[in-house]
């Protein structure tokens, strides 16, 4: 990914006939997605050169956005864009105790409270009651609420993040 820039949303696919595309919501701030707001958008691939388009239209539609492009208008279009990424500008850092964002989260390296490495975050997933993160190591998987009661340290100078594995019951 460019560096200097966050992924704020994830195209899933087409809606209708008039170009307009289904959009997975990765930020808290959807207002990112307003009629008339410039956005960068281009395929996740090794060649990512993302393109300015402006925003015609968004609307909530079963916890996504539908989003009508400037220059998307037809189906086929819009079936192109299926898997372009929208990115933003990074945000500067707000210093808030125990808020982060998935960026920060995102390639922590995961240790259990006695040091041992369990993995490394590979994706924060956002689900209704709190975030959970989908930790990979030796060949195992593990999701992690993002709950104090099992995320005892995060350091983002070091890149790591202990968790209590005997609260979510699993041996490692």
């Amino acid at each position: 990914m460019r560096e200097g820039f966050v992924v704020t949303g994830a195209v899933i696919g087409a809606h209708g006939i008039r170009g307009e595309l289904k959009v997975k919501i990765l930020t808290d701030f959807p207002e990112r997605f307003g009629k008339g707001q410039v956005v960068l958008a281009g395929p996740k691939d090794e060649s990512f050169a993302p393109r300015e388009f402006t925003i015609e239209s968004s609307r909530e539609n079963k916890g996504r956005l539908i989003v009508k492009l400037r220059g998307v208008d037809d189906r086929n279009s819009a079936e192109a864009m299926d898997g372009f990424l929208f990115l933003s500008d990074k945000p500067k850092r707000i210093e808030e105790n125990n808020r982060y964002y998935i960026f920060d989260i995102e390639g922590l390296e995961v240790f259990d409270l006695e040091g041992k490495r369990i993995g490394r975050v590979e994706e924060v997933i956002t689900a209704p009651a709190n975030d959970v993160y989908l930790v990979r190591g030796d060949g195992r998987e593990y999701l992690v609420p993002a709950l104090k009661t099992f995320i005892k340290d995060i350091n983002l100078a070091e890149k790591t993040m202990h968790v209590d594995m005997e609260k979510m019951d699993i041996e490692n």
